[in-house]
Order: structure tokens, then C-alpha cells, then sequence
């Protein structure tokens, strides 16, 4: 999916079934360092992402962010369906104070329509799992059942499993937050080496 090292925003050209992706990484509450695909990379690759800055939280519902965004397909739903799963690597120092560390996989049913989704209502609880404090790199090895949605809100999706929806995936994401606490938090956390399996 990608490794960065040419440094580009491009997605792999040989991703199977798309090569027309492409990486981005925003931050909706503070500013965020560019460009960021820097040099230092996982077990000695030459490149990795790396999203840091000060992240501001009003509290007031606006659940800003700190995310790096993976849009698989130019145009369009994703089909996985070939593959059992994802994993990369992720490092995440001490010196990192978000609230909520999350890695997703966001379909059609979770997005709202202004985002290309089919959701009108408790949209962006994406099929996903919690991050944590690493220190140094670590490799993150998920299943694709083995994503799960948030408890206690949003819209329905059925049927309610990640793997049913395997041919409607829209983009990949990690998101660093505050969970709507007012507040500055220091953001600090790199990815690497994103691949399926």
C-alpha cells in the first residue's frame, strides 16, 4: 500500500486493484508539520510519515484531529476482498498526549454523503482499533474481523461485520484526538511500511 520511500504523496503504483491512490494528512484543530514524509524510516528504510504539532480542542463537539489519510482508489470504493488483513508500522513517544489513538478503515455506511458515503445520521464510527504509546517502532497486525466499531453510537451498519464490507473501503486512516476535551495536546506519531495480507 505504501512504504514512502520516494517520498511522494503517491500511493504504490501496484497496490492490486487500484495504483491510483494517494496520501494526506491533515490536522483540523492546530498546524501541522510539512512536508510529512521526512527521513527516518522503519527497520532502516530510508523514509516514514510523520505527523506532530499542537493540537487545540474547544470542547465543543468539533472532535478536532490530527490524521494521516490513505485514499486507496481514485474515484471510488476500494475492493480488499482478496486480502485477510493490514498491517504497518507505527511509533508513537511518550511526548505524544492524545486522548483517543485510533487506526480505521472508514466504508460507505460510515461516512455521510458529503464525504461520498450512503450515512445521514451518527456517521464516522469507522471498523477500526485503539493505538498506544510504542516508544519505538512497532509492527500492528489486524484481521479484518478483528475490526471493530466504537460502542454505544452511531448509525447502524448492516450486516454489522468488517468483513462484509470488504469491496467498500474508502480510505485507510490513523487519527490522533483529544476525545472533545477542551485543551492543547502535543501530537507526535510516524507510520510505515502499510501493506494487506
Amino acid at each position: 500500500v505504501g512504504d514512502f520511500e520516494d517520498g511522494s504523496t503517491n500511493m504504490r503504483a501496484k497496490l492490486y486493484g487500484s495504483g491510483t491512490g494517494t496520501w494526506n494528512a491533515f490536522a483540523s484543530g492546530g498546524t501541522l508539520n510539512s512536508p510529512f514524509i521526512v527521513s527516518g524510516g522503519a527497520n532502516g528504510t530510508g523514509k516514514a510519515v510523520h505527523l506532530f504539532g499542537t493540537l487545540v480542542n474547544k470542547g465543543d463537539n468539533g472532535y478536532p484531529a490530527f490524521t494521516l489519510q490513505g485514499m486507496l482508489k481514485k474515484g471510488g470504493p476500494y475492493d480488499a476482498s482478496m486480502f485477510q488483513g493490514i498491517r504497518f508500522y507505527y511509533k508513537c513517544p511518550s511526548n505524544d498526549k492524545a486522548l483517543t489513538r485510533r487506526f480505521s478503515i472508514p466504508i460507505g455506511a460510515t461516512l455521510p454523503t458529503s464525504n461520498g458515503g450512503t450515512c445521514s445520521d451518527g456517521c464516522y464510527n469507522h471498523f477500526g482499533a485503539d493505538l498506544s504509546v510504542t516508544g519505538d517502532w512497532a509492527q500492528k497486525t489486524f484481521a479484518f474481523g478483528d475490526l471493530k466499531r466504537g460502542s454505544g453510537w452511531g448509525s447502524p451498519v448492516t450486516p454489522p461485520d468488517f468483513t462484509d464490507h470488504l469491496k467498500e473501503l474508502m480510505t485507510i486512516e490513523w487519527n490522533h484526538n483529544a476525545n472533545n476535551t477542551a485543551g492543547s495536546y502535543d501530537i507526535d506519531y510516524w507510520v510505515d511500511e502499510v501493506e494487506f495480507f
